[in-house]
């Protein structure tokens, strides 16, 4: 789906009659008039409107929302619409009918979703006061004021006789309020969070891939994981971005039920001649399938709770000869024959949604375990390949030297760094002890060349230390990005490709997790379950490629150095109170402090 702010949306068109037809509309987005559609027409039209509920869906967990699916943000923002002016009829008409409970039900359940979803887009964007006081109830007025103080063009569209400045507004001024909303979530909310939230995501799970293309260049997406839209191509480039200003309703709703979507899975033929058609086909029958399945399982619910209900309101309207004590009863078997197919409806979706993420997660976890072997098995063989020509470069000036009768102080050294190229060619033994292992990282840092050499120094803030306190139940020491100056070409990359580098830091990481310290940490820290950092996923991290330069320039060598700062600080968040463990985070920081200054001292002056 759409995934950039401004320059990635798409349209869709109806089928051209002719082939000319097709040449002349093929660039062309359908400039349809939103006064002549109705509010769910242009809201299934809407490139703006999908863009803000697939933002919401994967940022979903950042900013804590309530699980929906499109169709409830579909029926807040109409039934918000609809009902913002009518809102002091509803309240001043007393109810009539039991019917009309379902009605108000609905309308607060829309009330309610429009509420949270603004209130959690306003909460990493506004500061201070404003923040503080911000809830569910008062959002109109931090609302108004963040527009306003913004200066967004959408304050020149708002009806100024509405209910509130989002509610009872067009539903076309509502899309915008709500997109200008997650636009600016990348500009002004919290960096630091933001840039945790995103390193603890796949990639895949941070974009939309379109199932494929018709024959005419129509892209076809799947959103809310049971629709499916089509949209129109545009050209690239700024006559593209030209277009798609002139119109907004670039998009169709092609599948909402299990009949769409058999409709629609049986429309393409995958032995079609044609490329694009027989990709798509192929797409729309493995995604189709399963949604067919899970639809038609829902519709069959469904109906099985519309026959209970239709029965209840017989029985209700039965006779009045019956007794009052027979009605009651009636009613009362109504209500929890509904209460209880909606729980069990409820419960059967959140099982199966839970179940595919559990497999989804599962089969992550074992692909990620078969890649860091890969990268383990392919790190010590790219580490073999660096010494083993220097070891034999050594072994031949050495046989020179004893030809040409040589000293034999000099050639003994040339025989010690034979002897020492060849110790650092062999792979570590299954369990080094931490002495083996750090000669082996000090060897290896030996033999960086000038563009990856880095050496760690004392930073001069690190003369300072913070006071105790009540709430520092142990002396804390200064962080590790505090007290080491990483410095020297190295730490200018823009990614960890040099093999001795990086086998040197992941030993590092190696050697730390092996600490009596960090075993003490295991045996008395209760992990929280969460993706905070910790040294087991920065090693996974980094074997796996996944520290490269930031889009604000942070170099790679920098990041690692804040990760292990950060892993620190969760276990000290995950120690609460515990003084035995805070001394023994401490130890385990200072260890990691030295060891820097071990693995990478100073160069030697000449």
């Amino acid at each position: 789906m759409p995934s950039h702010k401004k320059d990635r949306a798409s349209a869709l068109t109806e089928k051209p009659k002719s082939g000319m037809q097709a040449k002349k509309r093929k660039h062309a987005p359908d400039q349809t008039d939103s006064k002549t559609m109705t509010l769910e027409q242009v809201l299934h039209a809407s490139w703006k409107f999908i863009y803000v509920y697939q933002f919401l869906s994967v940022f979903a967990s950042f900013l804590n929302l309530p699980g929906f699916d499109i169709g409830d943000l579909e029926n807040a923002l109409l039934t918000t619409c609809q009902g913002g002016s009518a809102t002091k009829e509803r309240a001043a008409a007393p109810a009539e009918t039991d019917a009309d409970n379902g009605t108000t039900d609905t309308y607060q359940s829309s009330q309610k979703l429009v509420k949270t979803v603004i209130t959690q887009l306003l909460s990493p964007l506004v500061k201070g006061k404003t923040k503080a006081s911000l809830r569910t109830d008062n959002y109109t007025d931090a609302l108004e004021e963040f527009l306003t103080s913004k200066d967004a063009t959408v304050l020149e569209e708002i009806d100024k006789t509405g209910a509130t400045i989002f509610e009872g507004q067009p539903i076309h001024v509502m899309i915008d309020i709500l997109k200008f909303m997650a636009d600016q979530t990348f500009d002004h909310a919290d960096e630091m969070r933001l840039h945790q939230w995103k390193t603890n995501q796949y990639a895949d799970d941070l974009r939309s891939t379109p199932l494929g293309q018709d024959e005419e260049g129509r892209t076809y997406w799947v959103v809310g994981g049971a629709r499916l839209y089509r949209e129109l191509p545009l050209p690239k480039g700024k006559k593209g971005i030209s277009m798609l200003n002139q119109s907004e309703y670039t998009f169709e709703l092609v599948c909402k039920t299990a009949a769409d979507w058999r409709e629609w899975v049986d429309k393409f033929s995958v032995t079609s001649r044609r490329v694009a058609e027989k990709r798509l086909a192929q797409a729309l029958q493995d995604v189709g399938l399963p949604i067919i399945h899970k639809l038609e399982k829902m519709e069959a619910d469904q109906l099985r709770k519309e026959a209970k209900l239709k029965r209840a309101r017989e029985l209700e309207q039965m006779s009045r000869k019956r007794s009052r004590r027979l009605e009651v009863k009636y009613e009362q078997q109504a209500e929890q024959q509904k209460k209880e197919e909606t729980q069990k409806q409820i419960d059967q979706m959140l099982a199966y949604e839970k179940a595919q993420e559990l497999k989804q997660q599962r089969r992550k976890e074992e692909q990620e375990k078969r890649d860091l072997v890969r990268a383990e098995a392919k790190l010590k063989e790219d580490v073999y390949n660096i010494i083993d020509p220097l070891v034999t470069e050594a072994v031949r000036e050495l046989r020179e030297k004893f030809k040409q009768d040589q000293d034999e102080s000099m050639t003994a050294m040339d025989s010690k760094r034979m002897l020492e190229l060849k110790e650092l060619r062999c792979r570590l033994r299954k369990h080094p002890s931490a002495q083996e292992r750090l000669e082996k990282m000090q060897g290896w840092a030996s033999l960086l060349d000038d563009d990856h050499i880095i050496y760690v120094t004392l930073s001069p803030c690190a003369s300072t230390m913070p006071t105790p306190n009540e709430e520092m139940p142990a002396r804390c020491p200064l962080p590790i990005w505090q007290v080491c100056s990483v410095k020297g070409p190295g730490c200018k990359l823009q990614r960890l490709n040099s093999p001795l580098l990086k086998s040197i830091l992941g030993n590092y990481l190696l050697l730390l997790q092996s600490h009596d310290a960090a075993q003490t940490l295991r045996e008395n820290v209760q992990t929280d379950g969460s993706n905070q950092l910790t040294f087991s996923h920065m090693y996974k991290k980094l074997l796996l490629d996944r520290y490269v330069q930031d889009e604000d320039g942070l170099p790679v060598i920098q990041e690692w150095v804040y990760d292990l700062f950060h892993a620190f600080d969760h276990l000290r968040s995950l120690a609460g109170n515990n003084l035995q463990v805070h001394k023994e985070i401490n130890k385990l920081n200072l260890y990691a402090q030295d060891l820097l200054f071990k693995v990478f001292p100073l160069p030697a002056v000449p």
